[in-house]
């Protein structure tokens, strides 16, 4: 997202990536003073002071996450129809991965290195499966 814009239609391009201390990291969008101060659409961007009055001499600024346009671009996949495709796959997915890690030890495994945590994640699945069809003949 390079640039933003105000209620009366109004660009700015005047962006600082600023970090908070938890490492998140921001882009502040600045509008300037000037072409702003006799705005008609001003009491939409500016919180009134104390007295009810809009101050002349206060500016917009903007705060967005680094990333919004992945935000933006994810919220817009997740009104297609292949994504509720997905999704509805996800949950018989996520289903045998509880049951996985409720069950069969997947949650942390008992040996270092990736050759025998795939040893590991193989025997839980195989575990998984003999129960899966256990219950199939008997159920």
């Amino acid at each position: 997202m390079s640039s933003v814009a105000c209620p009366a239609g109004k660009v700015s391009r005047d962006c600082r990536i600023r970090e908070t201390e938890d490492h998140r990291k921001f882009k502040d969008f600045r509008f300037p003073i000037d072409g702003y101060r006799d705005c008609p659409q001003r009491g939409r961007c500016l919180e009134k002071n104390k007295k009810g009055e809009i101050p002349k001499n206060r500016t917009r600024r903007l705060t967005v996450p680094l990333r919004y346009d992945a935000v933006l671009r994810d919220r817009r996949h997740c009104g297609t129809e292949a994504f509720k495709k997905a999704y509805d796959k996800r949950s018989k997915v996520e289903r045998r991965f509880a049951t996985m890690v409720r069950n069969h030890g997947l949650r942390r495994c008992r040996s270092t290195g990736l050759a025998r945590a795939r040893i590991h994640i193989t025997l839980a699945n195989m575990a998984c499966n003999v129960v899966r069809m256990v219950n199939l003949v008997y159920a």
